[in-house]
């Protein structure tokens, strides 16, 4: 990808410059110099420029400009980098330079701080506790960027005090700047590296080395010798006296790091944080007071408040009258009041008598007040003060000490630097939040309370049962079974009815009867009371029979294993359960770290609030050239905007191809890229990657590392990717490599141990290691592909890991609970899919809830109950207090709102933005995009999913026409002659209602329908691939209804002519199969598709009469995934029938069937055979 230009007669000119510079550019080792700029809407900022020089080869500058962006983007959607890390705002070039412009606000280098000439900032006077305690604090800061920094692999090596910024306020706010000679551990550009080839500089750049400059910084803030620091002769406590011999200690160690400790980020915040505490114990033990300026005088506000609380008995002009009655109204418990709104705090000191307004004070020659000294100038009698008070900070008596202002310019000068602060009182105060920081709470509590449904709803899957006997067998060795019945529980029996759901006895009955739950997972007993908690007295049973005795259910259980079995009350938990609680655990994981994750929670609650420019173009190469206008388009918008873009890809328009362009384009332009490929099942995931690996060949002359993670028990489906695989091949590669025979003897035994281990899948330490090189591949690798909710995740955000680019598809089948793992690991994030297709799994029952906010309650308050506390750690208390409160009606109407936002996030995000381009107005980059160009279908068919789900917005490629309309076909002229040669063809069949003596057209067990199999049945047996075909067509028969599907199956194989008939087809349903239900066949695609609607009965309203065949989003899947041939087997008088309902409207979401109803009468006056009636289908068949 190409870098934007911004060749403009100057780029700084937007930026209104300082004449001079803060630091000037060192152009012979590329060292940029500093400027103080301010935008247009007045915001300062710190302007980084590396001047170019006339007709001289500059690509040096380029790749150093070029790092310095990508290092910048790459580190700010790291969690915590937004607090410590300076924030990119803009960047761009001209004739005279590059430049990188990073938002300041009242910020500046720290190396002004220092200049005595410039200003008299605390920084310089950190002798006292107080100040360095809160130096420590700022320096915690700096050490936690680093941190960031090195856990990317990445090196600052300009550590100095103009790389850090600080308003040189009381609050700790050190931001790092200044890595533009960080160098990523991955590799360097190549040009970079010829040229250090050349260099004969021998300076090296390490880890610890960025930890020694922070040792070397600190000290020069603490005022400590150098040459003595670096003397190990001295004593760390003689060093100096403006230290103790603790954070020598550290600067020591930091100097000449042990070979017997980790020097890391873990290891300074832990001493850090120990020296803050010792300092804030001698701040303590110094008992220093507060220092209160008042503005007393014969013509001031608090004088004349004065006389007036004093009955008017104290002058105007008697300052020590005045100073002694302040004193006396404050000798008894003073209280510091903090009190204001959005932002904005007020300070007021509340005596017996007057409250008196707080100020911070400037001492005479320095530039800015601090409030190292509180003045007043104000005060109002304590009986008609009424300011909103936010919280209140008691006083030890004698705290204070009060003077004039004549008496402050003389000693304030002397004290500073030996006082305490005000702010340290009154720092932990909450204000009224802004509107920003409630959106994010607001979100956050909005994830917070889906996913608390989302718990509560699977919890009804546990059921409360009673053990009611044990029954051992008549000989040794012989099973030992146990007899259950479903206990009363007017919690969960209420629970389930808030649900919508049968009671727990019909539940468990038909479970067992259908056997849905695998016999090598069975079920668990427990006493545990809980949901989510295990015992050690747990036991694992295998369902026999059901029983009914005097009237009771009872079922009857096998146990498995030696462990013993008590009578009583317990709860059964299908096998499967456990693994479902570890994905609630991940998920709730994710929200732990979402709440320290500032930046990705702004996202997330307003994705434009902060969009960055890349600076790249897309290389309009021939690639480029050959796509659709609306994937030039979205790729275009892709590349130039940060930090997230959302993609709406209807079916058939290419989006997979879409990513695949993205990521070669990404490898091209930067080798040792990183992205995260990521989805909501394991088939789009092995898609995804199977089209994006063989796109990567031998050509693209990229040595890529690719690893696909998946569940440790998922042994059926493991590839030559999978990432202990590839761990394991490297780490025998290693194994024999010239790296490893030159390690010592104790690395070359570990290394021996790991490649046997390799080999024999044994011994448990060498398994550890096995275990540690697949972390260490996964966080190297390239690309990875995952679910979304997929363990591996889990581990790469404990262990830090981050991608250049996370690239989730099937976004709108995710909640957005479901999608912060993949977003918690990129700063740049793509989602793609489609919420016109498949919804999240689950959402229909969540919607229905959110609808009732007084229900939401119910459910939670009851269903929180029953749940181990560790799976609702995310649950913050200020959602508790919400549910518990009965006057909150307004508050938790907003909250099922922003929860319903939050279920379908990918739908709301792509609907706001897409609805915010419409306005002509509307400015700023594009974040959302539609692809509208299908090239998968025939036109017809693509005619008919335009019209009835995308309101004909989607138009069919040049290529497509070509190829559909021109081409033989799939089918044979024989398998034509009987089924038609129209892309979309109805079997027509007879209405239940409209038919004499017919029926139960629909049959148990619901849903089924005999006569649609019957008739596809036909079908099957009369298909015949056209003989031009090269290779075999691919078919799939689909139904909306899991048991249709069955039933489908067995009728077909039950004919020997439709069984050898589908043998010449190749079946793309998962398992190698011809037959599948709708859900699972999302994202797949076949040549024909043969489509059972189950639905023809007698009831009067659209929502009873079609079920799932009513749901749009359903029928876009279904209706979509046709290539060629598209054959629909349903009754349209009895489609027609419901979709004119007598006296009733039909439901907006079901108007799709009106129109395709249309469409289907268009076609048919186009080509009769659109509409093939059963009895001609029979007759023809025959023939």
């Amino acid at each position: 990808m190409k870098i934007k230009s911004r060749r403009e007669a100057s780029f700084l000119a937007r930026y209104s410059p300082a004449e001079g510079y803060l630091l000037r550019p060192v152009r012979a080792v590329g060292k940029p110099g500093l400027l103080d700029g301010v935008t247009a809407n007045g915001e300062a900022v710190i302007i980084r420029e590396w001047p170019r020089l006339a007709k001289q080869d500059d690509h040096d500058l380029v790749e150093i400009w070029r790092n310095e962006l990508r290092l910048l983007h790459r580190v700010s959607g790291f969690p915590g980098a937004e607090q410590t890390i300076a924030r990119l705002i803009d960047a761009g070039q001209d004739a005279k330079g590059f430049y990188i412009v990073i938002l300041a606000g009242e910020k500046r280098p720290l190396a002004v701080f220092l200049d005595e000439r410039r200003t008299s900032s605390w920084v310089r006077h950190t002798s006292s506790p107080a100040n360095r305690k809160r130096l420590w604090e700022n320096l915690r800061r700096i050490a936690k960027g680093l941190d960031i920094l090195h856990s990317q692999g990445l090196i600052h090596c300009n550590l100095d005090t103009w790389s850090v910024l600080t308003a040189g306020s009381d609050e700790p706010d050190f931001q790092l700047t200044g890595f533009e000679w960080s160098m990523r551990i991955a590799g360097t550009p190549k040009t970079l590296k010829s040229q250090q080839k050349k260099a004969k500089d021998d300076s090296r750049y390490s880890f610890l080395g960025d930890w020694a400059a922070f040792a070397s910084l600190s000290a020069t803030l603490l005022r400590v010798s150098d040459e003595r620091l670096k003397n190990p002769k001295i004593a760390a406590h003689e060093v100096s006296d403006a230290v103790n011999a603790d954070e020598v200690t550290l600067l020591r160690s930091l100097l000449i790091p042990s070979t017997l400790r980790r020097t890391d980020g873990n290891f300074v915040d832990r001493e850090i944080e120990k020296i803050v505490i010792t300092l804030a114990g001698h701040e303590a033990a110094d008992n220093a007071q507060f220092q209160l300026v008042l503005g007393v005088g014969p013509n001031s506000d608090i004088s004349e408040a004065i006389r007036e609380a004093s009955d008017l008995s104290i002058e105007l002009t008697d300052l020590n009258g005045q100073l002694g009655f302040v004193s006396n109204d404050l000798t008894d418990s003073p209280r510091l009041i903090v009190s204001g709104e959005n932002h904005r705090p007020m300070y007021f000191l509340r005596g017996q008598q007057l409250v008196y307004r707080l100020t911070p004070y400037a001492v005479q020659n320095s530039p800015k007040a601090t409030w190292e000294f509180a003045k007043c100038e104000k005060a109002t009698l304590a009986s008609d003060w009424g300011g909103n008070v936010v919280e209140t900070f008691p006083l030890v008596r004698n705290a204070l000490s009060l003077m004039t202002f004549g008496d402050a310019a003389k000693r304030a000068p002397r004290l500073r630097g030996r006082v305490p602060f005000w702010s340290t009182i009154f720092d932990g105060a909450e204000i009224a939040k802004a509107p920003r920081v409630r959106r994010e709470e607001r979100l956050y509590r909005a994830l917070s309370t889906l996913h608390a449904l989302e718990l509560v709803i699977a919890s009804t899957g546990v059921f409360p049962i009673t053990v009611m006997r044990r029954l051992d067998g008549f000989s040794e060795g012989a099973d030992v079974r146990v007899e259950l019945k479903v206990r009363p529980d007017p919690d969960r029996d209420a629970l389930s009815l808030s649900l919508g759901l049968r009671n727990y006895r019909e539940r468990l009955r038909d479970l067992l009867e259908r056997d849905n739950v695998a016999e090598d997972e069975g079920w668990v007993l427990t006493d545990a009371k809980k949901i989510g908690r295990r015992s050690a007295t747990d036991v694992t049973l295998q369902f026999d029979e059901f029983v009914e005795r005097a009237g009771e259910h009872v079922f009857v259980f096998r146990v498995l294993g030696n462990r013993p079995l008590s009578l009583g009350d317990g709860l059964l938990v299908p096998g499967d359960f456990r693994g479902l609680l570890a994905q609630f655990s991940r998920k709730a994981h994710a929200l732990i770290g979402l709440r320290e994750h500032s930046e990705l929670l702004r996202m997330l609650s307003d994705p434009r609030s902060r969009l960055v420019d890349s600076h790249e173009l897309v290389d309009q190469d021939e690639i480029f050239a050959d796509l659709d206008n609306a994937k030039q388009k979205a790729l275009s918008e892709i590349t130039s905007v940060l930090p997230v873009y959302f993609v709406q890809g209807p079916p058939g328009v290419g989006k997979t191809f879409l990513v695949s362009e993205l990521v070669r384009r990404s490898f091209k332009d930067e080798p040792s890229s990183r992205i995260l490929l990521s989805a909501q099942s394991h088939h789009t995931v092995d898609h995804l990657m199977d089209e994006l690996l063989k796109g990567h060949t031998e050509s693209d002359q990229l040595d890529l590392l690719a690893v696909r993670c998946r569940a440790r028990d998922d042994s059926d489906t493991i590839s030559a990717f999978d990432v202990q695989k590839q761990a394991d091949k490297l780490g025998e590669q290693f194994a024999l490599s010239d790296l490893a025979k030159g390690c010592s003897d104790h690395l070359r035994d570990r290394i021996s141990q790991l490649s046997a281990a390799v080999e024999q899948r044994r011994a448990a330490a060498s398994v550890l290691d096995r275990r540690a090189l697949s972390g260490l591949v996964m966080r190297s690798a390239n690309l990875v592909f995952a679910t979304t909710n997929s363990r591996d995740l889990e581990r790469l955000f404990d262990e830090r890991g981050q991608f250049d680019w996370s690239i989730v598809e099937e976004a709108g089948k995710a909640t957005g609970s479901e999608l912060l793992m993949p977003l918690l690991l990129s700063h740049r994030r793509l989602l793609i899919g489609d919420h016109n297709q498949l919804p999240p799994f689950g959402s229909d029952q969540i919607a229905r809830l959110l609808e009732n906010p007084g229900k939401i309650r119910d459910v939670l308050m009851v269903g929180l109950e029953h749940i181990d506390h560790a799976l609702k750690e995310f649950i913050g208390d200020d959602l508790l207090q919400l549910i518990e409160r009965e006057d909150a009606e307004y508050e938790m109407s907003q909250l099922c709102s922003d929860t319903n936002n939050a279920l379908y996030y990918f739908k709301t995000s792509v609907d706001t933005e897409l609805e915010r381009q419409k306005n002509p107005r509307s400015a700023g980059s594009s974040i959302a995009g539609v692809l509208n160009v299908q090239h998968r279908m025939h036109p017809q068919i693509a005619n008919v999913v335009s019209e009835c789900f995308y309101k004909g917005e989607i138009d069919s490629s040049d290529k497509a026409v070509k190829t559909f309309l021109a081409g033989p076909g799939v089918l044979s002229d024989r398998a034509s002659t009987v089924l038609g040669r129209a892309a979309v063809t109805v079997i027509d069949m007879p209405y239940q209602q409209a038919t004499v003596n017919k029926r139960d057209t629909e049959r148990l067990p619901r849903y089924t329908n005999a006569d649609e199999a019957d008739a596809i049945r036909r079908i099957a047996a009369t298909l015949q691939p056209h003989e031009k075909c090269k290779d075999k067509p691919s078919l799939a028969i689909i139904s909306p209804y899991a048991r249709q599907v069955e039933t489908l199956r067995q009728t077909i194989r039950a004919d020997v002519n439709a069984s050898m008939a589908l043998s010449a087809f190749d079946p793309v349903a998962r398992g190698g199969e011809f037959f599948s239900t709708v859900d699972a066949f999302q994202g797949n695609e076949a040549d024909i598709i043969i489509v059972s609607l189950v639905r023809n009965n007698h009831h009067s309203t659209p929502v009873r009469a079609l079920g799932f065949v009513g749901n749009a989003q359903r029928m876009n899947v279904l209706l979509s995934r046709a290539k060629w041939r598209l054959f629909i087997v349903t009754s349209l008088d009895f489609l027609r029938a419901v979709s004119s309902p007598i006296g009733k409207a039909l439901p907006e979401d079901m108007a799709f069937l009106t129109k395709f109803l249309g469409i289907v009468q268009d076609y048919q006056k186009q080509d009769a055979d659109v509409l093939l009636p059963y009895q001609t289908l029979i007759s023809r068949a025959k023939q």
